[in-house]
């Protein structure tokens, strides 16, 4: 089935194109636009390079993500929010241990050399007497055994809330470069930062073949008030 692209984009969008021939007037252009879900997405390939795919799973509910293969992988070919999250979620134990509070885990082989992944959210504690260390790690286990990105003792007795956007550049598979890290806290007197850019994360598994797992927790002084997690956004740039 053929159609010029305003109407190809149209069926698109309302999810009835699949493997359509891209033409211009009466000239093909040679593309094939696809409509999957990433867990299935086709085969990106010397033969396939220039097709186009919209994954439906990821981005935007309704909406999805367009993709183009570049003869080796599937390249994004815009800015996509994987996660908004603004769920609150409070440590549920009264302890100086580090809990994780939020995972969100990035598909396999979506995370490419080149590709800029975004991580901001904002930390908040229940009371007024433990300094909170908010917590980031990064990684493919999902806990604290990943790679640290953010340790900082900054929300003291008299702080509320803390902000967090830190900026990571994809080196490959397995690296991954921390390239900024913007903190601003509400009532803010001083901090102690124990993890600061540029750094560079190496060793981890395969991401073309593991999910790449994003943590994020608090670890608190005392035993007295609860570390929290307010909300989160994580998103790719390409």
């Amino acid at each position: 089935m053929r159609k010029p692209i305003l109407g190809l984009l149209a069926a698109l969008l309302s999810g009835t194109a699949l493997a359509v021939g891209v033409t211009q007037g009466s000239r093909d252009l040679g593309y094939v636009l696809n409509t999957s879900v990433w867990a299935s997405r086709p085969t990106c390939n010397a033969a396939a390079s220039g097709n186009l795919l919209r994954v439906t799973d990821i981005g935007q509910s309704g909406v999805g993500v367009l993709m183009i293969c570049n003869g080796t992988y599937w390249k994004l070919t815009s800015s996509v929010t994987l996660f908004a999250d603004n769920t609150l979620a409070t440590a549920p134990n009264l302890n100086t241990s580090v809990q994780i509070l939020k995972n969100y885990s990035i598909p396999a082989g979506l995370i490419r050399a080149g590709t800029h992944l975004i991580v901001r959210a904002i930390y908040g504690k229940d009371g007024t007497t433990d300094t909170t260390t908010v917590k980031g790690y990064i990684g493919t286990v999902g806990n604290g055994t990943d790679p640290g990105y953010l340790s900082s003792a900054t929300m003291t007795t008299t702080n509320i809330e803390q902000a967090t956007e830190t900026w990571f550049q994809i080196n490959g598979a397995t690296s991954m470069r921390l390239v900024s890290d913007i903190q601003a806290i509400s009532g803010f007197t001083g901090s102690v930062r124990t993890i600061a850019p540029p750094q560079t994360y190496t060793g981890m598994s395969d991401l073309d073949a593991n999910p790449l797992i994003i943590s994020l927790g608090t670890q608190m002084s005392g035993s007295t008030n609860h570390g929290t997690v307010i909300s989160a956004i994580v998103q790719l740039v390409p």
